[in-house]
């Protein structure tokens, strides 16, 4: 509840700030609403013009998007779901270097994930397509020609390494065989861990560096 005696410009600032803090918990927002509100009071009880009462806070959007961050990494931190963190890392990752760096480094190691369990059943139906090509001596010259279309962006290498999905086999032995299923599933666990544990990093960065910088 709005007090009477605050003016009408502030009722409005608290009333954007109600409908900004939406995501948080109801008792969050009082809490946050009911302080907001003392602050202002105390000011008019000191005697500052109506006008200037709401200096220092910036417009409601501003003031309520830290507290906002802050929930959602918060609860990403402690809860430990990915897709929470990813939420979380992905808010803050404009105004953040730590948040921006740390989403990259889990979109390159996910990317890397998601292509490796591709190619597992992508082997299975193009059992010739997927695996490891070397052509030995790997510093020998290049010694064959592209005959198709280069394929999309799930394999590695070119002439003499060639690793993941090739849309046209490369004229040279694959070399892994069986033991295609067990590493492209080792490689798609690791990144996936690798993606959890960069995230997890982020999160409690950015909350430290939040927290030095309130207090």
């Amino acid at each position: 509840m709005t007090d009477p005696l605050l003016p009408s410009g502030v009722k409005l600032w608290l009333d954007r700030l109600d409908l900004f803090l939406r995501p948080l918990p109801r008792q969050d927002v009082d809490a946050i609403l009911n302080e907001a509100r003392a602050h202002f009071l105390d000011r008019l009880g000191q005697g500052q013009p109506a006008d200037q009462l709401l200096d220092g806070f910036g417009e409601a959007a501003d003031y309520a998007r830290g507290f906002v961050d802050a929930y959602f990494l918060e609860r990403a931190h402690s809860r430990r779901s990915i897709l929470g963190m990813i939420r979380a890392v992905a808010r803050i990752a404009r105004r953040s270097l730590t948040g921006a760096v740390g989403l990259a480094l889990a979109i390159l190691f996910g990317s890397l994930g998601v292509g490796a369990a591709l190619c597992l059943p992508l082997k299975l139906i193009y059992p010739d397509r997927v695996g490891l090509w070397l052509d030995r001596p790997l510093n020998a010259q290049h010694r064959y020609v592209h005959t198709g279309a280069e394929g999309p962006a799930m394999n590695i290498g070119h002439d003499h390494v060639v690793f993941g999905f090739a849309t046209t086999p490369p004229a040279f032995p694959e070399v892994l065989g069986i033991w295609v299923y067990p590493i492209f599933m080792a490689i798609a666990i690791l990144c996936l861990l690798a993606v959890r544990a960069l995230l997890a990093k982020t999160v409690r960065s950015v909350l430290q560096e939040s927290r030095s910088s309130r207090s």
